[in-house]
């Protein structure tokens, strides 16, 4: 097992972001990988469906955080875990009736648009923020509203690097989903797939 300590990353560290049933840990090594600090549990009690790092900017750790008392949020942490920041207004749903249950995936944009960030929940639906995780507004243009019995894995969401963003989810009910605007407007990609457990984009080199 690799050489573990207590601490924090600091700028050049490579990062390893765990979510766990118990919280969100923090590891963090210098290139050479061979020892490694360990920062965590970060919201202990809480399950941390997903844990993304954001480079743009200052570089901002993103975590999808469920508790089961005090519900579903998006925290933000600019120091490494040292401090956390919650949503000013989380993803919400204007329907009276509606809640999010669940955040399952938080996913930063390309590097030329900072400040956004998309987001999956459960009941199923996509939510952008564009200004860090603030404020969340859904999107629904082109995805079904009625009847839509929809879920994703927490690896089933993904965006590229090209301007505008396209955006990807795959469902477990066999669709993927695609945006080539930031996610203003959504169509079908692909349908009658195997339940889709994971998306990933990349441009060939």
């Amino acid at each position: 097992m690799a050489r573990m300590t207590n601490g924090r990353a600091k700028k050049g560290d490579v990062l390893v972001l765990v979510g766990t049933s118990k919280g969100a840990f923090i590891l963090s090594s210098d290139p050479g990988r061979g020892r490694w600090s360990l920062s965590g549990p970060h919201f202990a009690g809480a399950d941390v469906f997903h844990v993304a790092y954001d480079f743009r900017g200052e570089g901002t750790v993103v975590a999808a955080v469920n508790h089961p008392v005090w519900g579903a949020d998006i925290q933000r942490s600019r120091d490494m875990g040292r401090t956390w920041e919650p949503s000013k207004t989380g993803p919400k749903f204007k329907a009276k009736g509606q809640r999010v249950n669940r955040v399952w995936h938080v996913e930063p944009g390309r590097a030329g648009e900072p400040g956004m960030v998309y987001a999956g929940v459960e009941a199923a639906a996509l939510f952008r923020s564009r200004n860090g995780g603030d404020d969340w507004e859904a999107l629904t243009r082109g995805l079904p509203q009625r009847n839509a019995y929809l879920h994703s894995m927490r690896e089933g969401m993904a965006t590229d690097s090209l301007d505008p963003c396209g955006v990807y989810v795959g469902t477990t009910t066999r669709q993927v989903f695609h945006s080539r605007d930031d996610g203003d407007t959504w169509s079908t990609l692909i349908d009658n797939l195997p339940p889709i457990l994971s998306v990933s984009s990349g441009r060939v080199v």
